[in-house]
Formats: C-alpha cells, sequence, structure tokens
C-alpha cells in the first residue's frame, strides 16, 4: 500500500485514495459505517466576525468538564494563533442525533454545545466513538490533496 504521497495527476490521486482504503473491513459484521458529513454539524452562524474568527482559528475554551477528545473534534483545525476573545464552551449536553451515512440517515451519540458568539448550537459527534482510519492517512491532510473537492469520510466502528 502507498503511503501518504501528494500527487498532482487526478487518476493518481484516486489511486492513492483507493490505496488507502484497500483494508478497509468490508465483509466485518456489523460493517462500520461510513459518517458522509463532518462529525461537527452547524448552520446557525455567528454573532460577529470576530467569532467567526476565533472558531476558525481554534480558539474555543471550556471550564466544563468535557469528555477527552471533544474539543479537539469540534475545533476546524490545528490551533492558529489569534489575538481576539475565545470562544467559550457555555454548556454541554449529551445527546443523539442524526449524521448522515453511507446507509443513509443514523442516530448517533452526540454533545449538543452551546458556545458563546454563536447564534445556535454546535452537534458534535461523541468522540468516544471508536473509529476506523485508513493505514497511512493523516487526517489533518484536506482530502482535496487526494481527490477532487470532498471530505474525507470518518468510519465508525
Amino acid at each position: 500500500m502507498r503511503g501518504m504521497v501528494l500527487v498532482d495527476d487526478p487518476a493518481e490521486r484516486v489511486g492513492a485514495a483507493l490505496d488507502l482504503w484497500s483494508a478497509f473491513p468490508i465483509d466485518a459484521d456489523p460493517r462500520p459505517l461510513i459518517l458522509n458529513v463532518p462529525p461537527v454539524l452547524f448552520s446557525a452562524g455567528f454573532h460577529i466576525g470576530e467569532a467567526k474568527q476565533a472558531y476558525l482559528a481554534g480558539a474555543i475554551e471550556s471550564d466544563l468538564d468535557l469528555p477527552p477528545g471533544l474539543l479537539q473534534t469540534l475545533r476546524p483545525g490545528p490551533r492558529q494563533s489569534y489575538d481576539g476573545p475565545s470562544l467559550r464552551v457555555v454548556a454541554a449536553t449529551e445527546t443523539v442525533d442524526e449524521f448522515m451515512t453511507d446507509r443513509g440517515p443514523r442516530r448517533l451519540p452526540a454533545w449538543h454545545l452551546d458556545i458563546s458568539g454563536t447564534r445556535g448550537p454546535f452537534i458534535v459527534l461523541d468522540p468516544q466513538i471508536e473509529r476506523w482510519w485508513p493505514s497511512g492517512w493523516d487526517p489533518r491532510v484536506p482530502a482535496g490533496e487526494f481527490l477532487p473537492p470532498s471530505r474525507p469520510a470518518t468510519v465508525l466502528s
């Protein structure tokens, strides 16, 4: 299997992406779900542009006792330098919410997060759910480096 190789030729990118998925447990029973959406659902928007900039920079903090990995899942990428105020998680509730998968909508364990500076909640897939990642794939590298624009799939065991 090829490792993490970034290529320019679209056909080679497709081949590299398919190679990464060659070990997918297709015959497992039950077969893992493939999440077709990001593990963070949010569509309400931000009160001001500064709040959006804080989110994009990963400047999100919490004084609440959150499960391991929840803030990391919530952040859109590695924390970047940002001089403004951080967003704050002000309430967190365990819930179940609908996420699109390769087998249609599925209700999965999640967290409902109320965050300062936003117009509505973030729904974050529970980071404690076991996940399968293709060997050699670095989830920090955007999927566009491998395939024409799309998001990498998250596979839930």
